[in-house]
């Protein structure tokens, strides 16, 4: 049994190699991929809570402005 095993990887060497190759391949452009989208969804949301300061900053002084306009 293990003499078969022995030698059906010396038989097939290359494409054991070229197997191995492209699974590690197919791995490492998975991770990158999987980076790359959680970085994108990161920057969305640092975008959005940007967007959500500028406006709430927006109400306020706009609050501050009509608080003082009734003031006076």
């Amino acid at each position: 049994m293990e003499n078969k095993f022995v030698e059906f990887i010396e038989n097939n060497k290359k494409v054991i190699i070229s197997s191995v190759a492209v699974g590690v391949v197919l791995v490492l452009g998975f991770g990158w991929y999987s980076y790359n989208q959680q970085q994108a969804e990161q920057q969305a949301k640092i975008v959005q809570l940007e967007k959500d300061s500028k406006s709430d900053k927006e109400q306020v002084d706009k609050l501050f402005e009509s608080f003082d306009a009734s003031s006076d």
